[in-house]
Protein backbone atom coordinates (compact mmCIF):
# COMPACT_ATOMS: atom_id res chain seq x y z
CA UNK A 1 0.00 0.00 0.00
CA UNK A 2 1.41 3.28 -1.02
CA UNK A 3 2.45 5.81 1.82
CA UNK A 4 0.05 9.08 1.44
CA UNK A 5 2.20 12.14 0.66
CA UNK A 6 3.82 14.34 3.86
CA UNK A 7 2.43 18.00 3.51
CA UNK A 8 4.45 20.76 5.58
CA UNK A 9 3.76 24.45 6.27
CA UNK A 10 6.23 26.04 4.40
CA UNK A 11 5.02 29.13 5.69
CA UNK A 12 2.20 32.12 6.15
CA UNK A 13 1.40 35.93 6.81
CA UNK A 14 0.79 37.26 10.09
CA UNK A 15 -2.49 39.45 9.84
CA UNK A 16 -5.50 39.09 8.38
CA UNK A 17 -6.32 40.81 4.98
CA UNK A 18 -9.16 42.94 3.53
CA UNK A 19 -9.52 42.84 -0.10
CA UNK A 20 -10.61 46.19 -1.57
CA UNK A 21 -11.22 47.73 -5.08
CA UNK A 22 -7.64 47.83 -6.27
CA UNK A 23 -4.65 45.02 -5.39
CA UNK A 24 -3.75 44.11 -1.95
CA UNK A 25 -0.46 42.32 -0.86
CA UNK A 26 0.20 40.19 2.00
CA UNK A 27 4.10 38.85 2.22
CA UNK A 28 4.25 35.03 3.16
CA UNK A 29 7.41 34.61 5.68
CA UNK A 30 8.75 31.00 4.82
CA UNK A 31 10.37 29.29 6.85
CA UNK A 32 14.39 27.96 6.06
CA UNK A 33 14.42 24.10 6.30
CA UNK A 34 10.90 23.47 4.28
CA UNK A 35 11.76 25.54 1.78
CA UNK A 36 15.32 23.75 1.73
CA UNK A 37 13.50 20.78 1.36
CA UNK A 38 11.36 21.75 -1.70
CA UNK A 39 14.31 22.86 -2.75
CA UNK A 40 16.55 19.51 -2.40
CA UNK A 41 13.13 17.74 -4.15
CA UNK A 42 14.54 19.55 -7.60
CA UNK A 43 17.98 18.47 -7.69
CA UNK A 44 19.34 16.23 -10.31
CA UNK A 45 20.12 13.52 -7.70
CA UNK A 46 16.35 13.68 -6.52
CA UNK A 47 15.30 13.53 -10.08
CA UNK A 48 17.20 10.67 -11.34
CA UNK A 49 15.31 7.92 -13.26
CA UNK A 50 16.19 5.50 -10.85
CA UNK A 51 14.67 7.14 -7.97
CA UNK A 52 10.90 6.86 -7.06
CA UNK A 53 8.82 9.96 -6.41
CA UNK A 54 8.63 13.51 -7.86
CA UNK A 55 9.49 16.65 -6.70
CA UNK A 56 7.50 18.48 -3.80
CA UNK A 57 4.64 20.48 -4.86
CA UNK A 58 3.88 23.79 -3.27
CA UNK A 59 0.26 24.77 -2.50
CA UNK A 60 -1.08 28.34 -1.69
CA UNK A 61 -3.78 28.47 0.90
CA UNK A 62 -6.32 31.30 1.75
CA UNK A 63 -8.08 30.32 4.76
CA UNK A 64 -11.47 31.89 6.36
CA UNK A 65 -12.58 34.13 3.29
CA UNK A 66 -15.55 35.94 4.84
CA UNK A 67 -17.55 38.37 3.27
CA UNK A 68 -20.99 40.09 1.30
CA UNK A 69 -20.18 39.79 -1.60
CA UNK A 70 -19.46 36.45 -3.51
CA UNK A 71 -20.10 37.65 -6.92
CA UNK A 72 -16.84 39.17 -7.57
CA UNK A 73 -14.01 37.23 -9.38
CA UNK A 74 -9.98 38.11 -7.86
CA UNK A 75 -7.04 36.81 -9.33
CA UNK A 76 -3.98 35.88 -7.48
CA UNK A 77 -0.64 36.46 -8.51
CA UNK A 78 3.04 35.92 -6.39
CA UNK A 79 6.79 37.93 -6.17
CA UNK A 80 9.41 37.91 -4.60
CA UNK A 81 10.43 41.10 -3.03
CA UNK A 82 13.16 42.28 -4.78
CA UNK A 83 12.98 39.65 -7.69
CA UNK A 84 13.05 40.52 -11.59
CA UNK A 85 9.80 40.80 -13.24
CA UNK A 86 6.03 41.59 -11.79
CA UNK A 87 4.25 39.16 -10.01
CA UNK A 88 3.66 35.61 -11.63
CA UNK A 89 -0.52 35.00 -12.28
CA UNK A 90 -1.02 31.59 -10.22
CA UNK A 91 -4.97 31.53 -10.07
CA UNK A 92 -8.37 33.19 -10.08
CA UNK A 93 -10.77 32.85 -7.29
CA UNK A 94 -14.25 32.09 -7.58
CA UNK A 95 -15.90 33.24 -4.56
CA UNK A 96 -19.83 31.48 -5.14
CA UNK A 97 -21.49 31.02 -1.52
CA UNK A 98 -19.44 33.21 0.06
CA UNK A 99 -22.48 35.23 1.49
CA UNK A 100 -23.77 32.10 3.09
CA UNK A 101 -20.60 30.70 4.36
CA UNK A 102 -19.70 33.73 6.06
CA UNK A 103 -23.41 33.76 8.54
CA UNK A 104 -23.01 32.03 11.34
CA UNK A 105 -26.40 29.93 11.59
CA UNK A 106 -24.94 28.26 8.71
CA UNK A 107 -23.86 24.95 7.99
CA UNK A 108 -20.20 26.39 7.33
CA UNK A 109 -20.81 28.25 10.67
CA UNK A 110 -19.37 31.15 9.65
CA UNK A 111 -16.60 30.32 8.65
CA UNK A 112 -16.23 31.54 5.61
CA UNK A 113 -14.62 29.72 2.54
CA UNK A 114 -11.38 28.17 2.14
CA UNK A 115 -9.44 28.23 -1.27
CA UNK A 116 -6.30 26.25 -1.98
CA UNK A 117 -3.92 26.84 -5.55
CA UNK A 118 -1.44 25.00 -6.73
CA UNK A 119 1.92 27.04 -7.28
CA UNK A 120 4.39 24.66 -8.01
CA UNK A 121 5.26 25.55 -11.10
CA UNK A 122 5.70 29.26 -10.49
CA UNK A 123 7.68 29.03 -7.43
CA UNK A 124 9.83 26.42 -8.78
CA UNK A 125 11.06 29.42 -10.93
CA UNK A 126 11.96 31.34 -8.21
CA UNK A 127 13.39 29.21 -5.87
CA UNK A 128 16.84 30.58 -6.02
CA UNK A 129 15.33 34.14 -4.93
CA UNK A 130 12.68 32.66 -2.56
CA UNK A 131 15.58 30.57 -0.49
CA UNK A 132 17.49 33.88 -0.43
CA UNK A 133 14.20 36.16 0.49
CA UNK A 134 12.69 33.62 2.27
CA UNK A 135 9.39 35.86 1.91
CA UNK A 136 6.79 35.34 -0.68
CA UNK A 137 4.77 38.54 -1.79
CA UNK A 138 0.77 37.11 -2.46
CA UNK A 139 -0.94 39.63 -4.97
CA UNK A 140 -5.18 39.72 -4.81
CA UNK A 141 -6.65 41.89 -7.07
CA UNK A 142 -10.16 41.91 -7.99
CA UNK A 143 -11.32 41.10 -11.49
CA UNK A 144 -15.36 43.57 -10.74
CA UNK A 145 -16.02 46.13 -8.70
CA UNK A 146 -16.58 46.31 -5.01
CA UNK A 147 -18.97 48.90 -3.93
CA UNK A 148 -18.10 51.08 -0.76
CA UNK A 149 -19.87 48.87 1.46
CA UNK A 150 -19.09 45.04 0.21
CA UNK A 151 -16.40 43.90 3.23
CA UNK A 152 -14.60 40.52 2.01
CA UNK A 153 -11.51 39.65 4.42
CA UNK A 154 -9.34 36.89 4.46
CA UNK A 155 -7.67 35.57 8.02
CA UNK A 156 -4.58 33.94 7.24
CA UNK A 157 -2.55 33.38 3.91
CA UNK A 158 -0.09 30.33 4.26
CA UNK A 159 2.02 28.19 2.29
CA UNK A 160 2.37 24.00 1.89
CA UNK A 161 5.01 21.97 0.59
CA UNK A 162 3.78 18.43 -0.28
CA UNK A 163 6.77 15.79 -0.45
CA UNK A 164 6.48 13.86 -3.77
CA UNK A 165 8.94 11.25 -1.89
Amino acid sequence: MARAPKSELLGSNDAAVTLGPGPVESHVKLAKAPLEAVAASYTRDAMAPDKPGEPDRIFLKLHNIRGNQGACMFDVSISVPGGAGQGFPVGSLALFGLEHASKRGSAHGGSGLTKTIEITQAADQHLPELAKARDLVVTITPRGILRPGDKITVDQISLYRLSGQ
